[in-house]
């Protein structure tokens, strides 16, 4: 069976819209709608449409389980997996303020994670050490 076909329609006369869906036999499409795990909308991307990468980031926090993890082990996971998945989104959209510093305060708090608790002691400012990486990647 094949899997459902839609149109988007920006907003042609009555008529048309009619003739061009009794033609094609599908179904009018809406927008924001996800394809390829990215939204797709027209206009300015809203920062509810990051949810799903929020969630994702999230999912990975969780099956790590940082209190088995080393803190080397966790930062590289954390360059190799989630900034793929991070990456794949800014390379489609402007991502909003607010969304990176929720990324970066969910980065930092698995980075510093003890034991179950995702509270832990910051022994150095994240910006610090953001610095510090980009520094070694530049050299």
């Amino acid at each position: 069976m094949r899997s459902p076909q839609f149109i988007f329609l920006s907003t042609p006369a009555t008529n048309v819209r009619d003739d061009v869906l009794s033609i094609l036999v599908w179904s009018v499409g809406t927008l924001p709608m996800q394809y390829l795990g990215l939204p797709v909308f027209y206009g300015k991307l809203k920062e509810d449409w990051c949810q799903p990468l929020l969630d994702k980031v999230d999912k990975h926090h969780a099956k790590w389980k940082a209190s088995i993890l080393s803190c080397a082990g966790r930062i590289c996971l954390l360059k190799h997996v989630l900034q793929r998945v991070v990456n794949y989104w800014m390379t489609v959209f402007a991502l909003p303020r607010k969304i990176i510093n929720k990324l970066n305060s969910s980065v930092a708090a698995f980075l510093w994670a003890v034991g179950e608790s995702s509270k832990g002691q910051h022994h150095i400012a994240w910006g610090t050490s953001c610095t510090l990486i980009l520094k070694e990647a530049l050299a």
